[in-house]
Formats: structure tokens, C-alpha cells, sequence
């Protein structure tokens, strides 16, 4: 079984404005749409889509914990959610004018007690099953929560994949993860130099595996070709490149695919089915860009 842990869930309140956001005025809004997620839930969501199992752990709090695991159950998620006493489940408001804003609640005080109930459902993970911790950590939770749950289940043939950043991620080197997926960025701020060639990037990579982590998967950012990541590649495989619009995630935006020459039907089928959200266009590579 597949078991993910997301500490700080929320609750996206997407506002559009047909005109710019005016701070320190009325400003009304011409729609309105809302998601529930969390890293550690979107693999969850991801995995549904796939009709392969999972179950979601974390924390909710007060009326909105509520409103969110009622609105993933309804989306199929099975989980194991833990009630904090106090606080509520953060709702994130994100504005969508001629510019975007963000604001990004805090989210609830997790109790040492209720961190004891977590530890508790992850001592009855069995030999086999994998973890996934994914996102950051909510204030008051020390840099190095991801090494202690690690440290504890270390030994049990449970295979953990983190996908953090920062301290978090340092912190967890020595515990051995399965895997760590840094993207660019992040890499670069472990390293704590530039990274700007590919060589550059498999050496950092190659240094978080010396620190213990046992496979390192690296997310760049976009503007990569398929040919370039054909060249990185070093092998031939069919290559489909994916250019996400924010909205999509919401099912009201678009995504873009591009695939490469020769790829089977099939294949770009699988990947449709993965991330169909709203409209998704087939186009040229060189017009991927613009959907931005």
C-alpha cells in the first residue's frame, strides 16, 4: 500500500477579477473556484486517477478540515485523517487580475499528542508499503520531522520518498530515503552554488546520494526541448512534453501537449488520461510556450 503524509493541507480560493486588483478598494470578483490539495494529497488525487490505491494521512482542524475531507471523499480519496483540537485548515487565497497575488494562510498548531497519533497509523505500515512526505512543514514542527519519522520506521522495508525542501531536505539525507525529488531550484540551494549545466546538475545530485539519499530525481524548469531533454536523456524513448496553465489544476484552465515524432498512439493516451483538467490542446512544440 501506498501511504502519503501531508502535514499542512488547504483549501485554494482561486478569485478572478475582469479588471486589476485594486489594493485598498472594493474589488469584486467575476468568478470563483475552489480545490482541495496539499502535496501529499495531489499524489494521492494522481494515484486515484490511475486506479492505483492509496491512503491520505495529515492533520485537519475546525470547519474547513471538515469541508476538505468531505470534498476528497467525494473525489474518491481514501483517508486517514487526524483531528487537531484547535485552529482550522488553512485556506490559501489566490488572485487572478492583470497580475496574480498570493495569500497563504498559516494552517493549525500540530500538538505533540496528535504527532504521537501519526506516529501511531505509521508504525502499522508493513514491510512492502511505501511513504510519501511531501510538502513543508507547518511552523512549530522542528526542520528535521521527515528524519524522525524515517529513523523510526528505518529497517522495516518501507521505502520512503521525500519531496521537500530546505532544512527539511538536508535534514533527511542521513535517514537514507528512497527517493528525493528536488527541482532545479532547490537543488541549487543545496549545492549553495549555481547549476547551470548538465553536468553541474548530476554532480549535485550525485552529493545529495553521497548524504544518503539513495535516488535523486530532479525537476527542471520549463523551456527544456524535447531534443534537449532527448540529448539528457542519453537513450531513446518516446518523449511527451507538458505545459501546464495554473487554472488547470482547478479544471477551468488548459494544458498543453507536445509529442515527439513517432510516439505511439497509445502512450499519449496514458498521458492524456493522467492530466486531463479542463482543456487539453495537442500543438507543436513551439507553440507550448504560449499557452502561458
Amino acid at each position: 500500500m501506498i501511504y502519503t503524509v501531508t502535514f499542512n493541507p488547504a483549501i485554494d480560493y482561486v478569485v478572478r477579477t475582469d479588471g486589476p486588483f485594486v489594493p485598498g478598494q472594493v474589488n469584486r470578483s467575476a468568478q470563483e473556484d475552489y480545490q482541495f490539495g496539499g502535496k501529499g494529497i495531489n499524489v494521492s488525487l494522481m494515484l486515484a486517477r490511475l486506479d492505483c490505491p492509496s491512503v491520505a494521512l495529515g492533520f485537519v482542524a475546525g470547519a474547513t478540515g471538515s469541508w476538505l475531507e468531505q470534498g476528497l471523499q467525494a473525489q474518491g480519496l481514501h483517508s486517514d485523517w487526524i483531528h487537531l483540537p484547535g485552529g482550522m485548515t488553512r485556506i490559501n487565497v489566490k488572485i487572478k487580475a492583470q497580475t496574480e497575488s498570493e495569500l497563504n494562510g498559516r494552517g493549525p498548531d500540530i500538538t505533540p499528542e496528535a504527532m504521537e497519533q501519526l506516529y501511531a497509523k505509521l508504525d502499522a505500515l508493513r514491510e512492502g508499503d511505501i511513504l510519501v512526505l511531501a510538502g513543508s512543514l507547518p511552523g512549530g514542527l522542528p526542520s528535521d520531522t521527515y528524519r524522525r519519522i524515517l529513523d523510526r520506521l528505518a529497517g522495516r522495508g518501507i521505502r520512503a520518498a521525500v519531496d521537500t525542501a530546505g532544512e527539511a531536505l538536508a535534514a533527511v539525507l542521513p535517514a537514507r530515503p528512497f527517493l528525493i525529488k528536488p527541482n532545479h531550484c532547490e537543488l541549487t540551494a543545496l549545492a549553495g552554488r549555481p547549476l547551470t549545466t548538465q553536468t553541474e546538475i548530476e554532480a549535485a545530485a550525485r552529493d545529495l546520494q553521497q548524504q544518503g539519499a539513495r535516488n535523486v530525481l530532479v525537476s527542471m524548469a520549463a523551456g527544456l526541448s524535447i531534443a534537449r531533454l532527448q540529448e539528457m536523456l542519453g537513450f531513446a524513448a518516446p518523449i511527451l512534453r507538458i505545459m501546464p496553465n495554473t487554472p488547470a489544476a482547478i479544471g477551468r484552465g488548459m494544458l498543453a501537449l507536445s509529442a515527439e515524432a513517432g510516439t505511439p498512439e497509445a502512450r499519449i493516451q496514458a498521458v492524456e488520461a493522467m492530466v486531463r483538467s479542463g482543456e487539453l490542446l495537442d500543438l507543436a512544440e513551439a507553440l507550448v510556450p504560449e499557452l502561458q
